[in-house]
């Protein structure tokens, strides 16, 4: 392992491009990784909210319905920024 001039420390020759994981393993990752992450947050808002897993009331299951969509919709604003991170050291790289 070898310092560049930026301090950091390179794992690859200058010049050479990294090896990477095949596109399908990756894409599979992170397909996984979200649903994992929407899941995980609508069980933690469920819990917060004390929520029923079979609401019987009308309020209720718009209340479900609801924490769903902001279940997806902070999965979502994860993804974009890891996607902004990723897109981000890509532009470094090359």
């Amino acid at each position: 392992m070898r310092s560049d001039r930026s301090g950091e420390h390179c794992m690859h020759a200058p010049g050479v491009t990294p090896r990477m994981m095949p596109l399908v393993f990756q894409a599979t990752i992170a397909v996984v990784a979200a649903v994992g992450g929407a899941v995980a947050l609508y069980v933690l808002l469920a819990w917060l909210l004390h929520l029923p897993p079979r609401p019987a009331d009308i309020e209720q299951q718009k209340l479900v319905a609801d924490v769903v969509k902001i279940a997806l919709g902070l999965a979502a604003g994860v993804g974009a920024a890891v996607a902004l991170i990723v897109a981000y050291r890509r532009a470094k790289v090359d």
